[in-house]
């Protein structure tokens, strides 16, 4: 039997989907959703599942940490995909999406369940794809009652036959006829929205009820590549720009406090950014992929840069963090293979998990004293990398912090260091007296 929607989730969240379920189904939506537990190898339920796929009209994938790591799950995202069907990836905790993942299948829609104008869209999403679905079915049914009828007609006599092929081309002309009205209604309407659009003062954006947060940015086929934002917004929402591939310049007034969780991400085309002094927050994902992005200055005015904020960003070669960063979160920088410097604020006290990881350019790096812990993997297989300065204020560095430096022969460890972590010097080329010095406290750190 069709359904609306196949809901693909991982049983660990069993208990915070059914109500999704719920929700969906006192919308009018049909639903189909394994609650029954069965073994997943079965060939029955692989049978079931690839039929209820097939005969659904959208494919929502409930996203959290245990259905990224579920196979089964994954085997089902992926063969909906082959499928060609709509997928949407559906976010309704706070677990974020895992590199892997997004590499993946980072392309599908996204939506924050939690948040009601995404989840209303969704809805209306869901009825037009659902609406579509049942019209083709109608189309399929109408042709082959058609065909049946022609098949009777051949097998009657001559009058009646005349008189069939007399009402068909009847039908047709009136069909033709009114697919002709239907395309020039269109026609003009699309005529009449380009010139609206082009008299608006903002003609791409779309804003909240009170204009104060910009909620989704859209161009057409290669226009506006500049943009800057109003100054009555005070908020970026999240995914608002996310795969925009006009968009190469953006200006960020001092009126915006916070940018949202991947609000620029895979804008492949950007190349200039500019965050004004009111910034406050620089959201996860924020920048994620924008591979063509140059430089960065980050004002002081920013207190968070959230996880994977410019990961990925390759042609990224300088960055400037200002000087109200307390914490260089997880991944911030990394992949950014083409960074040659960094400058870090006065107030910078942690740099976080992977913070730095494989930017393969970076020759040198001065970490300020106002840094106490050096997070796991923060500059490792920073291949280019020679030298690192590590001041007094240093307590601790992490497992494999500065593993694979293929060139970084010296190092300083001031006395403050009272603990590093495995690995954190594996793969470094240090001279033998620094490598005797750290095994003789850390024996673990090198090898």
């Amino acid at each position: 039997m069709p359904h609306d929607i196949f809901i693909s989730y991982s049983r660990r969240d069993l208990a915070a989907v059914k109500p999704i379920k719920e929700e969906l189904e006192v919308q009018g939506f049909s639903c189909w959703m394994d609650l029954e537990g069965i073994e997943s190898g079965a060939e029955e339920f692989t049978k079931c599942i690839v039929s209820a796929i097939e005969s659904s009209s959208a494919f929502l994938f409930l996203l959290s940490a245990s259905s990224q790591s579920s196979e089964w799950s994954l085997k089902e995202l992926r063969f909906a995909k082959e499928s060609k069907k709509r997928v949407v990836l559906v976010r309704f905790t706070d677990d974020a999406m895992t590199p892997v993942f997004s590499f993946n299948f980072g392309g599908s829609d996204i939506i924050d369940w939690r948040v009601p104008e995404q989840k209303t869209k969704l809805f209306r999403d869901l009825a037009n794809w659902s609406d579509s679905s049942n019209k083709l079915c109608a189309s399929k049914e109408a042709r082959t009652r058609h065909e049946g009828d022609g098949r009777e007609a051949r097998y009657g006599d001559a009058e009646g036959s005349q008189a069939s092929a007399t009402r068909s081309r009847r039908r047709l002309w009136r069909w033709v006829i009114a697919l002709v009205l239907v395309a020039s209604v269109i026609v003009c309407g699309v005529i009449a929205c380009g010139i609206v659009m082009d008299m608006m003062d903002n003609p791409y954006a779309e804003f909240s009820n009170d204009g104060e947060t910009l909620r989704f940015y859209h161009t057409r086929n290669g226009s506006r590549s500049t943009y800057a934002i109003p100054d009555s917004v005070k908020s970026i929402g999240d995914f608002s720009f996310r795969e925009n591939r006009s968009l190469k310049s953006v200006t960020i007034p001092d009126s915006v406090s916070s940018i949202g969780y991947s609000a620029f991400a895979d804008c492949k085309n950007l190349t200039s950014v500019t965050i004004g002094n009111g910034t406050t927050q620089i959201g996860d994902y924020a920048f994620y992929n924008c591979r063509n992005l140059t430089s960065i200055a980050i004002p002081d005015s920013v207190k968070i840069v959230g996880d994977s904020a410019f990961y990925g960003c390759r042609e990224l070669k300088s960055a400037v963090i200002g000087n109200g960063v307390t914490i260089i979160a997880k991944e911030a920088f990394k992949g950014c293979d083409s960074m040659r410097s960094v400058t870090m604020g006065n107030c910078v006290a942690q740099i976080g998990q992977a913070a730095f990881s494989y930017c393969t350019s970076l020759t040198s790096v001065t970490i300020p004293d106002s840094v106490t812990g050096i997070g796991a993997s923060a500059f490792s297989d920073c291949s280019s990398l020679t030298s690192v300065t590590i001041p007094n204020s240093v307590t601790s560095i992490g497992a494999s912090a500065f593993r694979d430096c293929k060139y970084l022969t010296s190092i300083t460890i001031p006395d403050s260091v009272t603990a590093i972590g495995d690995n954190a010097f594996l793969g470094c080329p240090l001279n033998p007296e620094v490598k005797s010095k750290l095994k003789s406290r850390w024996p673990y750190c090198i090898d």
